[in-house]
């Protein structure tokens, strides 16, 4: 079969075309200066219990409604922003970390999560890139993060 190419499992698939000169993607540039993250975005199914969660373990502000009323906008220490964006009949799968000052209140957090009864994914324990962490998850299925070096 002229212009398919034939791969381990007999299954014929179209070549790959060589991209036009102009379409290539140039070489990686490192532009002067630093990006800095402005805020990130979690979808839930209650926004008033999401922020109180945010609120109670991971101290944020109190939250800032946004205009049309189906957002919020949590304000962390040192500048972090989260929105929480209603998704009230949607499936969350989000991800979110946070840094602990040290291991004793990443144990801490997890601790007072099990104790009021949130799903704990990860028990404090040094996780593969050398950090002390653990993983729990939100009423909406989200995954929360606590880190500490």
């Amino acid at each position: 079969m002229e212009g398919f190419k034939k791969n381990a499992k007999t299954k014929y698939f179209p070549e790959p075309k060589r991209a036009k000169k102009w379409l290539r993607r140039p070489p990686s540039v490192r532009y002067e200066g630093s990006m800095k993250l402005d805020y990130a975005v979690l979808f839930v199914r209650d926004l008033d219990r999401s922020a109180n969660f945010f609120e109670r373990y991971f101290d944020s502000a109190p939250p800032v409604k946004l205009p049309g009323g189906k957002s919020f906008l949590l304000l962390f220490e040192g500048g972090g922003k989260l929105m929480l964006k209603e998704n009230p009949g949607g499936k969350s799968s989000g991800i979110v970390a946070f840094c602990a000052e040290d291991r004793s209140k990443v144990e801490q957090i997890t601790g007072e999560l099990d104790w009021d009864g949130y799903e704990i994914l990860k028990r404090p324990s040094v996780d593969s890139n050398g950090n002390y962490s653990a993983r729990v998850s939100d009423k909406d299925g989200n995954i929360v993060e606590i880190i500490s070096d």
